[in-house]
C-alpha cells in the first residue's frame, strides 16, 4: 500500500526513492508503466511525461528501466543498458532514487538489491521542473492512448515510495523485507 497524507503527499516530490517488486509478463509493450504521475503526450511520443515524471520499461533499440521528469527545456530521462530488463516470468526487486537535481547523474538504479552501472542513456535536465500537482498517480497502467497502450502486463507487489533518497544499502535491506525508518 502506498501510505502518505492524502493524494497531494505525492505532488511535486523532491528527492524521492521508489522500489516494489515486479514480475513482468512475457511480450511487455514499449514504454510499460510501472508507475508514474504524469500525463502522457498523445500527439507525440508517448514515452515522454508531461507535467510529471515516468518510471516504465523501454523495449524499444535501446531497451531497459527508465525513468524520465518533464522540464521546460530538456527532460531528465536515465535509462539503464540493454541488458538491466527485468526477466519475464521471474520477481525481481527493482528501485531507484532521485535527488531531485537536474543531474542525470543523482538518478540511482537498483535490481535486486544490486546498483545498475550500465545505462545506455543518461540526459540531465534543463530548465524549470514542471509541476506534476495534476495527474493521477498511476501504478502499472496508462489509460490515456487506447489505440497504443502503454500498460505493464504482470505482476506488481509491495510499492514504496519514501520522500527522500535511499542509499544502496537501504534499498538492499527493502529487498530482503525490512524498512528503513
Amino acid at each position: 500500500s502506498l501510505n502518505g497524507n492524502g493524494l497531494t503527499s505525492f505532488d511535486n516530490l523532491g528527492a524521492f526513492s521508489f522500489a516494489a517488486w515486479l514480475s513482468p509478463n512475457s511480450g511487455i509493450a514499449n514504454g510499460a508503466r510501472i508507475i508514474q504521475k504524469s500525463r502522457v503526450n498523445v500527439a507525440g511520443s508517448e514515452n515522454i511525461p508531461l507535467e510529471g515524471w515516468i518510471f516504465m520499461i523501454s523495449t524499444s533499440a535501446t531497451r531497459g528501466l527508465e525513468f524520465t521528469v518533464d522540464y521546460d527545456t530538456t527532460d531528465l530521462l536515465v535509462r539503464t543498458s540493454n541488458s538491466v530488463l527485468p526477466i519475464a516470468g521471474v520477481w525481481q526487486h527493482v528501485a531507484f532514487t532521485w535527488d531531485g537535481s537536474t543531474n542525470a547523474n543523482n538518478v540511482k538504479m537498483y535490481i535486486n538489491g544490486v546498483p545498475v552501472t550500465s545505462f545506455s542513456v543518461t540526459q540531465s535536465a534543463v530548465g524549470s521542473r514542471l509541476s506534476d500537482v495534476t495527474p493521477f498517480l498511476i501504478v502499472g497502467h496508462e489509460t490515456v492512448n487506447v489505440s497504443n497502450p502503454r500498460g505493464y502486463r504482470g505482476n506488481i507487489d509491495e510499492i514504496q515510495i519514501f520522500n527522500r533518497v535511499l542509499n544502496p544499502s537501504e534499498i538492499k535491506a527493502l529487498m530482503s523485507g525490512f524498512s528503513p525508518t
